[in-house]
């Protein structure tokens, strides 16, 4: 295996990672949110009750899809390159 080159990051690389985070982090939440939503279909609470759960629920459930997208972008092959994090040997 040869070692890994940096590259300056163009548009193919930006397009492709933004559409690769663009689909996933909504399917992500989805998997969560669904199974919520349909509980308090049937449980029918009052609105206000509903909204504050809607604002509780959503904000945290959609902050992890979105890093577990993010988190998943670092080991995904993009056939030509990869994101990496790479850890620098700089002072803090």
């Amino acid at each position: 295996m040869e070692p890994a080159r940096t590259l300056e990051p163009g548009w193919r690389h930006a397009l492709r990672l933004w559409w690769s985070f663009s689909w996933r982090w909504p399917l992500y939440a989805l998997i969560p949110l669904v199974p919520i939503a349909l509980t308090v279909a049937v449980i029918k609470p009052p609105p206000e009750v509903a909204n504050r759960l809607a604002f509780w629920v959503t904000w945290p459930i959609t902050i992890w899809a979105q890093v577990a997208a993010l988190k998943r972008l670092l080991k995904l092959d993009y056939g030509g390159f990869s994101v990496r994090a790479v850890e620098r040997d700089v002072p803090r």
